[in-house]
């Protein structure tokens, strides 16, 4: 009996956590397949402007995800206690609550373009222009961007996550042949790249706002859970969600404010190449490491529903369950990577740059090391996150995403000067793996104390 019980929570476990981790490479590869297509269609310093770009689009992504993980938390947590009306009140407010502020940013943001590239670390006139312009096709869609994002993590929460997976598969395909008719074939530039990711957020948008709009019962499969439903604005649960979801957002924003950081001191360090190779770095480890992202996230519905039915138990094997195929996961990839470093930089770079192809390769074998404790770290963060453990995930969010890697790197590029920093992301992991790990066994002591005087009871 157990061995079948452990085998539908595997089921489960998967079943929620493969179409997460495809989503989350669906939004990789938005900003991926735009560097490609810029790069290829337009030049390499256009490639570089989409980089510098990129923290403001993590920051969108990271404004979603605050509110749409910490919902997704208490929702399920409501579900597990069978409060389902009160579910969806909380769903309702932060679907208005995003709209509200998408609004906000496509209204203000067009007046300060220039301001918002040059303090992204655009310099050179062409450089200043260059992001401008991306940013200009991006802006006004930011309500896009954030409903998107958030409603196709809650889609999951709903019990759907096959089809907020295909939803948003389809979306990117779409993007890829809007860059390559906007790029390639009508030479838009670096105007129709940002144009192609920001239209191809309306689709996916449409979708899952129909499902949720839809009062029908489903036929087969899981039955609906959460409705549009009238609510009385409760700023408490706004707090709530924001106290859950911000250490998400940290994570999610983190890659932002990396790049930020790296874009200034590899220029400043380096020189240029060394920030195409960086660039190209960026873009391919974190399509791996924002795919752990999908494991926790895929996993935080389930853990925080049992964790509302007070099984701890269930819980831990999640938990083990995330651990084991992070590791498996970025393992392979690793391996995989070194061995194929300079067919990937050739998907970026012309092949006859020999002499770039090479050093870009080297970056970006260096750089890659640290997916293996980046992975188990954001499960471990996103446990905690699941379990509304607030001030342990932010710990590791803001150890891991800013405060370790931004400190180190600083600290080597001082001190060494040389391409040596980009060993500064697996330093920062490995050291906020070990704070993890400390966090970790003083709740498992604490939790093992709760329990044994409840049975005692």
């Amino acid at each position: 009996m157990q061995s079948t019980k452990l085998w539908s929570l595997r089921k489960q476990f998967f079943k929620f956590v493969i179409p997460s981790v495809l989503a989350q490479w669906v939004y990789t590869l938005y900003t991926m397949v735009d560097g490609i297509f810029v790069s290829k269609g337009v030049s390499e310093v256009a490639l570089t402007a989409v980089n510098l770009s990129y923290p403001f689009v993590a920051l969108l992504f990271a404004l979603s995800l605050v509110f749409a993980s910490g919902c997704s938390t208490v929702a399920a947590i409501f579900l597990g206690e069978g409060r389902k009306e009160k579910a969806s009140e909380v769903f309702t407010q932060t679907v208005v609550l995003l709209l509200i502020v998408g609004v906000i940013f496509s209204v203000v943001c067009p007046f300060h373009l220039e301001s918002i590239a040059r303090f992204l670390g655009a310099k050179t006139p062409e450089m200043v222009g260059y992001v401008s312009e991306y940013l200009l096709w991006i802006v006004p869609f930011t309500p896009f961007f954030l409903l998107s994002y958030a409603l196709e993590i809650l889609m999951k929460t709903d019990g759907f996550p096959r089809k907020s997976a295909i939803t948003i598969t389809l979306g990117c395909l779409g993007n890829c042949v809007l860059d390559y008719l906007f790029v390639m074939v009508l030479h838009m530039g670096i105007k129709g790249a940002a144009l192609a990711t920001s239209l191809c957020q309306i689709g996916p948008m449409a979708v899952y706002l129909a499902h949720f709009l839809s009062r029908k019962k489903p036929k087969k499969g899981p039955q609906r859970k959460l409705f549009f439903r009238r609510f009385r604005p409760d700023l408490s649960v706004v707090g709530r969600e924001v106290r859950v979801g911000f250490a998400a957002g940290i994570t999610e924003m983190a890659s932002g404010v990396l790049t930020f950081v790296f874009n200034r001191v590899v220029l400043s360090t380096l020189g240029e190449n060394a920030l195409i190779g960086y660039t190209i770095a960026f873009y391919v480890s974190n399509v791996i490491v924002i795919s752990t992202t999908g494991i926790a996230q895929g996993s935080q519905p389930l853990i925080s529903y049992w964790y509302g039915r007070k099984r701890q138990d269930v819980c831990r094997r999640l938990f083990r369950m995330g651990l084991i195929t992070v590791s498996i996961y970025t393992t392979v990839s690793l391996a995989l990577l070194e061995i194929g470093a300079p067919a990937v930089v050739t998907l970026y770079l012309k092949s006859g740059e020999t002499d770039l192809i090479s050093y870009c390769a080297g970056i970006l074998r260096v750089f890659l090391l640290h997916m293996i404790p980046a992975g188990v770290n954001v499960v471990i963060g996103g446990y905690f996150t699941s379990l509304e453990k607030a001030g342990a995930s932010l710990v590791m969010a803001a150890g891991r995403g800013v405060v370790l890697p931004a400190a180190v790197l600083l600290l080597m590029a001082a001190i060494l000067g040389d391409e040596s920093i980009f060993f500064a992301p697996l330093i920062a992991e490995l050291l906020c793996l070990m704070i993890g790990c400390a966090i970790l066994a003083v709740y498992r002591k604490k939790t093992a104390r709760e329990e044994a005087a409840g049975t005692a009871a």
